[in-house]
């Protein structure tokens, strides 16, 4: 709340949420929505917040189906989305195979690059503030993309690199990202040398951006809006290459949030 509107979060809380069912092939549908709220809460609060919730789940073309709404020491909020896909359809984490593209729709690393800049008390440059605050996304994009085949698809929520491994572990498979295919933003660019880091580190393994990654079968065109950036190989399994080398041993950060970890 200290970075964010109530508006701003709203959003981001709707989007997150459709963004997984998108990036089965779904079409999101509904949503459920509950919310823990101390009682100092301000009642604007809560209106903006339904106002930005309302107007993202609306630009997925979903409705708000029910919830719950209760007493809470902190602001706790959870949403559940419902998507619908024909019945054995659904794109998973699993059916990546060797020689398929690996292909990007949206944004890696803007909000990675948002988060570091409001961490150093600033707020600008605006976009990669705005990325931060709320995900940029295309609802129709995980539909596109199963329909022109994809074998597994993620949304990049912890990171471009830690998800992918995601897909490469459920799948028995190594994916290799090639980062001349990458293309880095200015803003990235010019705010990563201010921080002395590295923007394709951020682009690598920053999450929060929501885009979809996903692999096609070799030869196959793929859907509008989405980019090719490596390819999927037999080994190592379960590990992302990049540019020919494992990411563990390229980059000294992690891959993108770790969930659980101590």
């Amino acid at each position: 709340t200290d970075w964010s509107t109530a508006i701003e979060i709203g959003r981001r809380c709707a989007a997150a949420s459709i963004a997984d069912v998108c990036a089965m092939g779904a079409i999101p549908v509904g949503v459920l929505l509950a919310i823990g709220l101390p009682a100092t809460t301000a009642s604007y609060w809560v209106d903006e917040f339904m106002t930005g919730f309302m107007q993202e789940t609306g630009d997925a073309g979903s409705i708000l189906l029910g919830g719950d709404v209760s007493g809470c020491e902190s602001i706790v909020i959870s949403v559940t989305a419902l998507g619908t896909v024909v019945s054995g359809a659904a794109v998973t984490r699993s059916g990546a195979q060797a020689g398929d593209i690996v292909g990007i729709c949206g944004r890696s690393g803007m909000a990675a690059g948002g988060l570091r800049v409001l961490q150093r008390g600033l707020r600008s440059p605006r976009a990669l503030v705005d990325a931060f605050r709320v995900p940029e996304l295309d609802y129709s994009a995980g539909a596109r993309a199963a329909k022109s085949g994809a074998t597994s698809m993620i949304d990049i929520s912890d990171g471009l690199v830690a998800d992918l491994e995601h897909i490469a572990r459920e799948s028995g498979v190594g994916i290799e990202i090639d980062t001349e295919k990458i293309v880095v933003p200015a803003e990235l660019v010019s705010t990563a040398a201010a921080f002395g880091a590295d923007p394709m580190a951020w682009i690598l393994a920053g999450g929060d951006d929501h885009a979809f990654v996903a692999t096609f079968p070799p030869k196959k065109r793929l859907p509008a809006g989405f980019t090719a950036i490596g390819n999927v190989v037999a080994d190592p399994v379960g590990e992302v290459l990049v540019d020919g080398v494992l990411y563990r041993d390229a980059y000294e950060v992690s891959p993108g949030f770790q969930h659980f970890s101590s």
